[in-house]
């Protein structure tokens, strides 16, 4: 682990242009009931593998979301919205955070996807960010 994040940290102290990426972090319920404790095992797991991002200089940002019972979806249609308690998911798991990181590629993304804390039966999406204009987004 320490030479890849000795190695990030050489590529971009060398200039290497760098992508942003998104890592959807997707988790069971249960993951959600061990995160109500702020003691838990769970956040020094995650804390661990942010830290781990910061290190390496790749870390731009992210957050862990609220859980179900407190989250509003909207459904913005053509001609009509509608709003509903609860997320709106089409999987068995849920979105639970994510992280956004600036690597040099997609396959330096997916590598640090593959460091997640492994006690969690995660499922995390790894997608490239487009610059938004209209937020003055930088990429």
């Amino acid at each position: 682990m320490k030479i890849v994040f000795s190695l990030l940290v050489g590529v971009a102290s060398l200039g290497v242009s760098a992508e942003t990426f998104t890592l959807l972090i997707f988790e069971p319920e249960a993951s959600y009931r061990e995160r109500s404790n702020p003691k838990s095992p769970y956040w020094k797991d995650f804390s661990e593998y942010a830290s781990g991002m910061e290190a390496a200089g790749i870390l731009r940002g992210g957050t862990a979301f609220s859980t179900g019972s407190e989250v509003k979806s909207v459904k913005v249609g053509k001609s009509d919205t509608s709003l509903r308690d609860g997320v709106h998911s089409r999987q068995d798991d849920i979105l639970g955070g994510y992280l956004s990181i600036d690597v040099p590629d997609m396959a330096t993304a997916v590598a640090w996807a593959k460091k997640a804390p492994r006690s969690y039966s995660l499922h995390i999406e790894v997608r490239p960010s487009q610059p938004n204009p209209a937020m003055g987004m930088k990429n």
